[in-house]
């Protein structure tokens, strides 16, 4: 593991952000036996400037759920921690991809979230105490490759992997998976998501270049058979032109969207 992931997180992180922090909700989540813990078991009110606001981690109350076996899970850490936006906006230039960054702590023994898939490249890094990971099949069937919690009986053969402190593991999109702590102490994990521009962006990149302004305020108005001539029309415009486009163009545009340039 490269020292930019070492340095990205350290369980003293965590705990001083648990026990006193700004650590707001939706930056943080709560699973227990594989289902998000409601945020009022978790989290309280903060007077801030003189008005009450909610979903401040309380300490006391995540510990509880902690003791009990749940997963801190730390959200969107590309947006609020600079190790962790430094890292994935480097990432991000290097891959030309949307770069993610979410954390889990899991106590000794216990799993985070039940078996699922993602719809990113996930690179998981290792760094505190040994996490087992059950990794399966991607799915044959396109319609299969759907992200969220899936059923492990249809998920195929199960790969059991132990990573160690240092350890890294590439999980393919939609790969299902989970991951448990071992028994003998709580386990910290990051996992980085890397989602690749996909054919959605292309086509809503082109026609965005290709649609002019008075295009777009075409109205379809009329009885059935004007409306459809409207639209015929606007259908002839978007593919003369899009032939006209150069792929490479297209590329550049869709490039400058992802790194922010």
């Amino acid at each position: 593991m490269s020292e930019e992931f070492r340095r990205a997180l350290a369980v003293d992180d965590v705990e001083t952000w648990v026990d006193c922090s700004l650590l707001q909700h939706p930056f943080f989540k709560v699973f227990l036996d594989g289902m998000q813990v409601p945020i009022r078991l978790v989290a309280s009110p903060r007077s801030v400037a003189g008005q009450s606001v909610n979903g401040f981690i309380d300490a006391d109350k995540t510990r509880d759920v902690f003791t009990q076996g749940g997963t801190l899970m730390l959200c969107n850490m590309h947006e609020w921690h600079p190790p962790c936006r430094d890292l994935c906006r480097t990432l991000t230039r290097l891959l030309v991809a949307e770069v993610k960054a979410t954390a889990f702590y899991s106590p000794a023994g216990c799993q985070g979230l039940l078996t699922h898939r993602d719809d990113a490249h996930v690179f998981v890094a290792q760094l505190d105490v040994e996490k087992r990971w059950s990794v399966f099949d991607l799915p044959s069937d396109p319609r299969a490759r759907r992200i969220g919690t899936v059923d492990q009986a249809e998920c195929g053969p199960e790969q059991v992997v132990t990573l160690r402190p240092g350890d890294g593991l590439y999980l393919p999109p939609y790969a299902a998976h989970h991951a448990r702590a071992q028994p003998t102490a709580s386990s910290l994990h990051l996992s980085i998501h890397v989602r690749e521009p996909r054919g959605r962006d292309v086509i809503d990149t082109a026609i965005d270049e290709v649609m002019t302004t008075e295009m777009q305020r075409a109205e379809l108005s009329g009885n059935a058979a004007a409306r459809a001539a409207t639209v015929a029309d606007i259908l002839t415009f978007v593919a003369q032109r899009l032939t006209q486009l150069d792929p490479a163009d297209v590329v550049a545009v869709i490039e400058d969207q992802v790194t922010g340039k």
